[in-house]
């Protein structure tokens, strides 16, 4: 073998290639800018990681809740599962969120605090897609974040419920068996303090 063919690319006097520098997003690119308040959750250079994610559940039941960065875009994917995104002590990235609904036979439960506007227009096939009205909760500000949800369910339901209660506080179609207790509590509470 001659001098040309044994050599690799590490041989090379310019192996290893020089890095590509990071360019930063441009001022109109969507996640150039987060929600006023919000840190961003990732680097300059993973800005674009965080503006979609999709989360498939599949017979299944997936939660979100707690405090977690609420990308731009949620995409749920949903076959004959239960999905259950909490967002009253997340942190929105976004002015406008869109939480998109794909949904076969599934059940997608959403909670916002009092503070965000929703905004409902899904489609239901043999099924329910909507939100729930709030508890004569007044309306947010008009710079208030919103949260969108688009999509469609097919034989299954979709609520949207928009409330002041805290985690674990709400009534039983929001906060399920904790939500059921936290209620008895203060009405055995309440009887107490009347007597």
């Amino acid at each position: 073998m001659d001098d040309m063919t044994s050599h690799s690319p590490q041989d090379s006097p310019t192996w290893p290639p020089a890095p590509i520098p990071a360019q930063p997003p441009s001022p109109g690119h969507p996640s150039g800018a987060a929600y006023p308040g919000v840190p961003q959750p990732y680097g300059p250079q993973d800005a674009s990681r965080d503006v979609v994610d999709r989360v498939w559940t599949v017979m299944s039941n997936t939660k979100r809740r707690g405090d977690w960065v609420v990308p731009e875009r949620i995409v749920l994917p949903v076959a004959l599962g239960d999905v259950y995104v909490d967002l009253r002590e997340a942190r929105l990235t976004a002015p406008i969120t869109t939480i998109e609904v794909q949904g076969l036979m599934g059940e997608v439960k959403i909670v916002v605090p009092e503070s965000v506007r929703v905004e409902c227009s899904g489609s239901a096939i043999v099924g329910e897609f909507h939100d729930v009205p709030s508890e004569q909760l007044p309306a947010p500000g008009a710079g208030a974040p919103v949260v969108r949800v688009v999509g469609a369910m097919i034989m299954g339901q979709v609520r949207v419920f928009r409330t002041a209660d805290a985690v674990g506080e709400g009534g039983y179609a929001i906060d399920g068996m904790a939500g059921w207790r936290a209620k008895r509590r203060r009405r055995k509470g309440g009887r107490g303090i009347a007597n």
